[in-house]
């Protein structure tokens, strides 16, 4: 659809043209690029497609969109949204699935606001589960989904999964390893998960963009942030365009007028005369009234355009089906001085299919390859006399990425070409057809002269054991270094390029370099909302240009609750092992007399013994001070004599400064039966102590 020259046109405005980058990515998820083994005429571009809408509910959506704005977005996509041929479903979570709605064609404009009701009535509140949510839409993909046409994912949150307050513990890590799960399911059933960040900057809570962008990265869907909530409101285009890129030279066009004194505003667009389904009209303001002229003259006012109406807030999606080609003209009312945006949106069927004659999976280089493009309507080829105005040119890619062009032939009702002998190596072939508004891209083959592609020999898996940082003897740093050559084989016997296509890891927790990747689990501990796993898709490339991709699956086991698990057993058996050494030393007899006199090399007084125990039937040990040893220059309580049941006993000095024959005692001091050891309180001390023991216990005699 086209705004005639009157009035002034601009582009979308600048979050419009950030989100369209992700919206005909998402569109791209319905085009296929073919090996040349396959190469069966492509007869369907898909126009619709499976989507899951994945809606967070938690408690903190109310700061980070306070006035549910995302859902005007929402209902302008379904007002936009083709009234047949899409199953589309959604589902609300917070740390537990809240409301769901099962795939379905929601045709009519009746349906759509039945579906939109249901989502605005779902309460806010509760913690974030997101892997609970796109769990339950890749659920919801497998058991309800038109397996004819492409899956998408769209989730919108702010990130931060947190199922506790804390966002750690058993519950946290189980979240984050079903995060991780999902997002690799979601990526092995070939379903891109596109994620749209609300980041509202005055919210007072931040989101957790690099948590989304992760998970859309590690399924090759896209990933944008919306830094104000209030720009959501625009973003119906962006679903539009996620799902039907319509091949117009301008898909998506926006004028804004002022109403005139007379409080109407009047204009024309054109509508091309094939590949439309539908046109939609999208209005960003106040209207009383509006009324369309086709091109055959006749008139359509406000209350026969009512069934195919759809308004959300200021916003107003008019949609006409199968709309007659040629200029259509309008006549809107609205209050004088007020401003209205007006943008045209089309609901394109035509595309473009091509060919390659002979299909097979290495070519030589004699070999005659013929290229064949034509535009298709709704899937179908279209006749010979819808060819005119249409030009096509065929983009042949190398394997040093350079680009050649060369004009098709128009035969009527397809473009061909031959290419030119081409050299030993890998070729991209695409053909792009333009005319009447329209610039269609077919989709790619590939084509592999006289070069064997590299072969995979299998995915890898890969385990890492992530050890607590706390212990880096053990951890050595969490790296794992994955040699890639394991995977892969070449006919060619040289060495492959390799580069990763997409990760659902963090950039800052991995590193290529030649054919090893190395992974840094200390990123994956150190971020609590890091993914757990993931997966690497590589590209194995030979010196040719052909190449093979492969898989490489990481998980990780978590050792810290090992960790503390050991640290903690083994602090119960240390614990153990000196309470049993304890208590063996508590129940053993000294089996005669412990002796102490105390010791003064000034006089020759005669010693003064005391003797304990005093029977000499005594357990465990005795503590100096119990001897009562006056003019000591020590702490006596530190010194004790344990017993040990044999004709010996154990002097234990914890610390104190004791000295004998000139040198200074140690922790234990064995005194035998029957001698006598004198200890000094220092090294030049005078005095000190005597102690002697005389054993009960009868020597065994030699036989």
């Amino acid at each position: 659809m086209r705004e005639s020259k009157s009035g002034t046109l601009f582009r979308i405005p600048a979050l419009m043209a950030i989100l369209s980058v992700l919206a005909f990515a998402i569109a791209g998820a319905a085009w296929t690029s073919s090996a040349a083994a396959d190469n069966t005429p492509q007869l369907k571009e898909q126009k619709h497609c499976n989507i899951v809408f994945v809606n967070d509910v938690s408690g903190s959506m109310k700061s980070t969109d306070p006035h549910g704005l995302r859902y005007q977005a929402l209902g302008g996509f379904l007002a936009l949204a083709s009234d047949s041929g899409n199953k589309i479903g959604s589902l609300a979570f917070t740390d537990k699935i809240v409301a769901t709605q099962k795939l379905a064609n929601y045709n009519g404009m009746a349906a759509k606001r039945a579906f939109l009701q249901n989502l605005q009535n779902t309460p806010v509140g509760g913690y974030t589960n997101i892997g609970l949510g796109i769990q339950s839409a890749i659920d919801m993909l497998n058991s309800g989904k038109d397996p004819s046409l492409p899956s998408v994912i769209v989730l919108m949150s702010d990130g931060n999964t947190q199922v506790n307050d804390s966002a750690s513990g058993s519950d946290q890590d189980a979240a984050l390893q079903g995060e991780a799960r999902a997002v690799e399911q979601a990526k092995a059933d070939g379903y891109g998960i596109y994620t749209i960040s609300l980041n509202d900057k005055d919210s007072g809570y931040p989101a957790n963009s690099a948590e989304l962008a992760q998970i859309a990265a590690g399924t090759g869907g896209k990933f944008s942030e919306v830094s104000t909530a209030a720009d959501l409101a625009k973003t119906y285009n962006l679903f539009y365009s996620m799902l039907f890129p319509s091949g117009l030279d301008d898909q998506n066009q926006s004028l804004t007028r002022t109403f005139p004194d007379s409080g109407h505003l009047t204009g024309n667009f054109n509508v091309p005369a094939i590949g439309i389904a539908e046109a939609n009209m999208v209005l960003n303001g106040p209207v009383s009234d509006i009324v369309l002229t086709s091109p055959n003259g006749q008139k359509l006012d406000k209350n026969s355009l009512a069934p195919s109406t759809f308004a959300s807030g200021d916003y107003t999606v008019i949609k006409t089906s199968k709309p007659q080609g040629g200029q259509w003209a309008y006549d809107i009312t609205g209050t004088p001085g007020t401003k209205l945006e007006i943008s045209f949106i089309d609901n394109a069927n035509l595309s473009a299919g091509m060919s390659v004659t002979p299909s097979q999976h290495v070519y030589k280089d004699t070999d005659k390859i013929q290229v064949a493009a034509f535009l298709l309507d709704d899937g179908k080829k279209v006749d010979a006399a819808h060819y005119n105005g249409f030009a096509a040119k065929l983009s042949l890619m190398d394997y040093n990425k350079k680009v050649r062009e060369f004009g098709m032939r128009n035969d009527g009702d397809k473009f061909s070409y031959a290419l030119p002998a081409l050299s030993k190596g890998t070729y991209i072939v695409h053909a792009t057809i333009t005319g009447q508004g329209f610039t269609l891209n077919s989709s790619t083959t590939t084509l592999n002269i006289n070069s064997t592609p590299p072969v995979k020999k299998a995915d890898l898996d890969v385990n890492m054991t992530l050890w607590p940082q706390w212990m880096p003897v053990i951890s050595n740093g969490n790296t794992r270094r994955i040699a890639l050559a394991d995977a892969v084989s070449d006919s060619h016997h040289k060495p492959l390029k390799y580069a990763i296509q997409s990760t659902s890891f963090g950039a800052d927790a991995y590193r290529l370099n030649g054919g090893t990747v190395t992974v840094f689990g200390n990123k994956l501990l150190s971020n609590p909302f890091a993914l757990p796993q993931g997966s690497f898709t590589i590209r194995a490339t030979n010196e040719y240009g052909s190449y093979v991709d492969f898989n490489v699956k990481v998980t990780t086991t978590n050792a810290g609750l090992l960790a503390t698990i050991a640290v903690v057993a083994g602090v119960l058996i240390v614990l153990c092992l000196i309470g049993l050494t304890t208590f063996l030393a508590t129940r053993r007899r000294f089996s005669g007399t412990v002796s102490v006199a105390p010791y003064d090399e000034t006089t020759y007084a005669a010693r003064e013994w005391v003797d304990l125990p005093r029977n000499g039937n005594g357990r465990g040990s005795r503590r100096l001070s119990m001897f009562h040893i006056d003019g000591l220059d020590i702490n006596t309580r530190n010194v004790r004599f344990q017993a040990t049941g044999k004709p010996q006993v154990i002097m234990i000095n914890k610390g104190e400064n004791l000295y004998r024959n000139g040198k200074r005692v140690g922790k234990k001091t064995v005194i035998t039966s029957g001698k006598e050891i004198t200890f000094k309180t220092g090294a030049d001390a005078k005095t000190g102590f005597v102690v002697k023991f005389n054993s009960l216990l009868r020597k065994k005699r030699r036989r």
